[in-house]
């Protein structure tokens, strides 16, 4: 800042925006068409850059507050005066979004992930835990937002699969990265609350472990995992194999339920028809579904499967069907763009998102819309569900929660 009938500069230099992304930092964003213009605002300097809107005490040279994050990837800024208050308008094209900020209101907004959360897991009442493609673990209070354990930066980016559970007051998280270009044969344990990595890793032999769930065998938390052509049990605790049988080679799905009372665990490959397999005896032989050859089962509630076929890979999932354990269909074709996810609230109701961006509540039984569509302003990488049956969706570097029209019943399973 200068004076403008001296010239003398009158304020700090703020050069936080050029190649630093520490904390506060970040570098401007821009493209083809330049770089975007930062606003002035109730006496703060906001600065754009890609996910957030950082606010400087231009005098001093230090932040104004934490940055504003939300809708507002890749903004454009504008101020407002208005009724005696300065506002701060953002315009993001990436998020789909206008907003109206007062930037002088505390706690605005609470920071969030840096990177694009590729991945969410709902199962522990009360938190979400999100992973970002940046390889940040996050887990949060579902009603507010406000963190409920210690950002977890574990650098390892490109997750695949993530399991959640609880141990005593601790939320933990397993997680499975990697690529064919990138390999990363470990299975890692968490300690969300604390941000700690639980040793030892879990060394596995794939590329990427994508193939994870979790379940509970014989009172024990157990992480379960296909491994090329074996099915392992791991205890959660401490890593430690607990058992393992032979399989057929390639795994395309894996779920675990409890059915019956018993812990089973669904496989589904391409090439014959998923079986189950049952993880407190995995001596016993599996049980091979027959009639859902050429398929696979997406999702998975008690006695009751979502099938997907395997005949639409290479155009995207566009029908979803209802089955039974014996893969007897209960329903309709459920038919439309590419399935990108999709949750069970509690049978038969079952959120689906699809690549046009809407996310429906369907009965999968009848085939009925539950309420109308909601349109997102791109495609989320995925949803979960919360206890009490909201819709959790990750869209960019932002998880939305909302709420059904006429809300809805608390989960029966």
């Amino acid at each position: 800042m200068y004076d403008v009938n001296s010239g003398a500069r009158t304020g700090c230099r703020i050069d936080a925006h050029v190649d630093d992304f520490s904390e506060y930092r970040g570098r401007v964003w821009g493209g083809r068409c330049g770089r975007p213009k930062p606003a002035m605002v109730g006496g703060m300097l906001a600065v754009p850059t890609r996910w957030r809107i950082h606010l400087w005490d231009f005098m001093r040279g230090e932040p104004a507050g934490p940055p504003l994050s939300g809708p507002v990837h890749k903004a454009v800024l504008a101020s407002l005066r208005y009724d005696g208050q300065d506002w701060l308008v953002t315009g993001s094209a990436e998020d789909g979004m206008l907003g109206l900020w007062n930037p002088k209101v505390p706690d605005r907004q609470l920071a969030g992930n840096e990177a694009k959360v590729v991945l969410l897991d709902a199962t522990v009442p009360g938190v979400v835990v999100c992973a970002d493609d940046g390889g940040t673990l996050m887990v949060r209070r579902s009603e507010s937002g406000v963190l409920a354990g210690q950002v977890t930066h574990t650098g390892i980016p490109g997750f695949k699969s993530l399991v959640v559970w609880e141990d005593e007051q601790n939320v933990m998280a397993g997680t499975g990265a990697g690529s064919t270009k990138a390999s990363h044969r470990w299975l890692q344990r968490w300690n969300l609350t604390s941000g700690t990595e639980m040793t030892p890793s879990i060394e596995l032999s794939v590329p990427q472990i994508k193939d994870l769930a979790i379940a509970v065998v014989r009172g024990e938390r157990v992480l379960v995992t296909a491994d090329r052509g074996l099915l392992q049990v791991w205890r959660a605790i401490d890593g430690a194999l607990l058992d393992e049988v032979r399989k057929y080679g390639g795994t395309f799905r894996l779920l675990t339920r409890v059915v019956d009372g018993d812990p089973v665990a669904v496989i589904s490959a391409v090439g014959r028809p998923p079986e189950i397999f049952r993880l407190d005896d995995l001596k016993v032989p599996p049980e091979s579904i027959d009639r859902l050859d050429g398929y696979f089962v997406e999702a998975m509630d008690g006695d009751h499967f979502l099938v997907g076929n395997f005949a639409d890979r290479a155009g995207g999932r566009r029908t979803m069907w209802a089955s039974g354990l014996t893969g007897e269909p209960v329903g309709p074709d459920l038919i439309g763009p590419p399935v990108v996810s999709l949750a069970i609230v509690s049978w038969p109701a079952a959120y689906i998102a699809r690549d046009d961006g809407t996310v429906s509540l369907v009965d999968v039984e009848s085939g009925d819309q539950l309420c109308s569509p909601l349109q997102l302003p791109e495609s989320p990488s995925s949803i979960a569900v919360t206890e009490d049956g909201d819709l959790l969706a990750a869209v960019g570097n932002n998880v939305i929660r909302t709420r059904p029209p006429h809300g809805w019943p608390e989960r029966a399973h």
